[in-house]
């Protein structure tokens, strides 16, 4: 029973002792009161400012995100001109190309032709040439002989066969 008795008088003493605060502990119990109060409107304040700052930086955001909307729409829009832009250029192009085939192909053709022709203009120059001499030694020898001679025609030299040439269309 001591044992109980004892307990329980250190029960009672702990219970008395706790109730009572010394005045100076008070005291820095309001003053650590104060402080936590203030420092409680100092970061109510900031947290005002720093809510302040969040619209701003959502606007800021919100206005960001409307205007590379605009310019990811125009740029679009460019791209896409662009395309048909190219599309018509390499449409042109192509046409180019088979037009310069196409120029190609006609000047083969007419200078094939022209060596031809050329080639036909001296085959026929060679055949003047060969008539006037003719004519001219005919001449001389009617000269040579007398005028009561008949003049004996010579018999016609037959022309010289064309060169054949490859056809042209």
């Amino acid at each position: 029973m001591n044992t109980r008795i004892l307990s329980a008088a250190s029960l009672l003493l702990l219970a008395v002792l706790t109730g009572c605060v010394s005045s100076s502990a008070y005291n820095q119990a309001l003053r650590d009161l104060q402080s936590a109060k203030s420092d409680l409107e100092r970061v109510r304040a900031q947290n005002e400012e720093l809510n302040k700052q969040i619209i701003g930086v959502k606007e800021a955001l919100n206005n960001a995100v409307a205007q590379e909307r605009q310019i990811g729409a125009k740029l679009k829009e460019e791209t896409e001109k662009s395309a048909s832009q190219r599309v018509a250029l390499e449409s042109r192009l192509k046409e180019a190309e088979q037009q310069m085939r196409e120029l190609m192909a006609l000047k083969q053709t007419l200078s094939q032709e022209m060596e031809v022709a050329k080639q036909r203009y001296e085959d026929s120059l060679k055949i003047q040439k060969r008539q006037a001499k003719e004519l001219k030694e005919r001449e001389q020898l009617s000269l040579r002989q007398s005028p009561t001679q008949p003049v004996q025609p010579s018999p016609p030299i037959p022309p010289k066969p064309e060169s054949t040439s490859p056809a042209t269309p």
